[in-house]
């Protein structure tokens, strides 16, 4: 769907709208590490296109890609099925420094989040 303005007095027709990403993709994989059970591998790649930062598409945020990388460990506990689940998992791995985007009025630009490491534990019962 394309993003393209059109206004009552014209003045932005056929511009692209302010902070939507000309293309956005996101491309994961998941892989099982046979030797231990239950145990996963996990990454993903995103990437974002450039976007506009004006009305009059004359200044620009730059595309942006980031790396998501991860392991998960799920255990049975009993012969009811229940299992726990842990994960830990590392996004934007290489601390890539991006504009994530910006508010409609081209005022605001809001920064991409830095290298963050995550550590989680869920209980199915």
């Amino acid at each position: 769907m394309p993003n393209r303005l059109k206004t009552a007095k014209g003045a932005t027709d056929g511009k692209d709208a302010i902070g939507v990403a000309n293309f956005y993709a996101v491309l994961g994989a998941e892989y099982d590490i046979k030797p231990v059970e239950g145990l996963t591998a996990t990454a993903r790649v995103n990437h974002s296109g450039s976007q506009y930062a004006d009305a009059a598409n004359t200044k620009k945020l730059d595309s942006y890609t980031t790396l998501d990388l991860g392991l998960r460990y799920r255990m049975r506990l009993n012969a009811d099925q229940n299992e726990m689940t842990w994960r830990v998992g590392v996004t934007n791995v290489t601390n890539e420094k991006y504009w994530s985007g910006i508010d409609d009025t081209g005022t605001y630009l809001f920064e991409g989040d830095p290298r963050t490491v995550r550590v989680s534990m869920s209980y199915d019962f």
